[in-house]
């Protein structure tokens, strides 16, 4: 099942990188997140354990 929030939010931290014109494996490393990681939540392929682990380090993005 997807997740849609991780989705929502995945493409929101993804678009927040293009804007400040950072690389995302640069982006990534800053906030502790691996670059697959970011994926997985843009294709909403998280559970809810692993999104809410990862989704405060996004956001610092």
């Amino acid at each position: 099942m997807l997740n849609e929030d991780a989705i929502f939010l995945g493409h929101q931290v993804f678009l927040a990188i293009y804007k400040k014109g950072d690389s995302i494996e640069a982006a990534c490393k800053k906030a502790g997140v691996e670059v697959k990681d970011l994926l997985a939540v843009m294709n909403g392929q998280v559970d809810d354990v692993s999104f809410n682990f990862v989704k405060k380090n996004l956001l610092s993005i």
